[in-house]
């Protein structure tokens, strides 16, 4: 949440911003997330609308979202739901509004099933594997197994990465606390995090609320009908 607000914020000019999420407790946890990092960069969160999941209709919360004019919009949503919200905004004229100062912290999972020409200047972020002999040696074997799957071959997505090393990481963290315990498990997962050198990132270290000290993110537009990367430093 932290990453798109510094990335929109620097790439929009924008102070004044609207945040849509969804109403459960991971929308309302980045929300939060997102308006802390907001204040604390001299922003000011403008509205912040919360959806129910799978609705057909988000006009209403559109209307709510965009009444206190925000100079840019954050979203968080998936697939379908993230087709009939853009699509929706764009029939509505917000989209033009905002029109490249709409941002999402998950863009390829926001826009696989969007219609293009409803996201034409929609920008967002997304997780990207850290290069090296690690990944290579991951990425040449990942690619045999996948061999002839043409969705499978375009690229290797940060998906099928991390879950080899959340793999590993709770293999080696039940060997160490000796115990498929669950709250031991849990008791030495820092540990492992330390040393562990990752396939998706090399440095997996966490904090004191278990989140990854460092991650990749790669900032992309949507733009000509297509996702391309943005190569820009936030």
């Amino acid at each position: 949440g932290g990453d798109v607000v510094k990335f929109a914020m620097k790439d929009s000019q924008q102070k004044k911003f609207g945040i849509l999420v969804m109403n459960d407790a991971y929308g309302v946890g980045i929300a939060k997330a997102m308006r802390t990092v907001i204040e604390k960069m001299g922003g000011e969160v403008a509205s912040e609308v919360r959806y129910e999941l799978n609705k057909t209709d988000y006009r209403a919360e559109l209307q709510r979202l965009f009444a206190p004019k925000p100079g840019a919009i954050i979203s968080v949503s998936w697939s379908e739901m993230s087709r009939t919200i853009m699509k929706q905004a764009y029939e509505l004229g917000l989209m033009k509004t905002v029109q490249g100062k709409w941002y999402l912290p998950y863009f390829q999972d926001s826009i696989e099933a969007a219609i293009p020409e409803t996201i034409e200047g929609v920008k967002g972020l997304d997780v990207v594997s850290a290069v090296g002999p690690r990944f290579d040696k991951f990425a040449a074997n990942y690619l045999k197994k996948v061999k002839g799957n043409a969705d499978l071959e375009k690229f290797i997505s940060y998906y099928p990465v991390i879950a080899y090393d959340a793999m590993w990481i709770s293999a080696i963290a039940i060997n160490m606390a000796g115990s498929t315990n669950s709250e031991a498990i849990k008791n030495v997962l820092p540990t492992v995090f330390e040393f562990y050198r990752g396939v998706s990132d090399p440095d997996m270290s966490v904090d004191e609320d278990g989140i990854q000290v460092t991650q990749i993110y790669q900032p992309y537009v949507f733009k000509n009908g297509k996702p391309e990367i943005l190569n820009v430093t936030f």
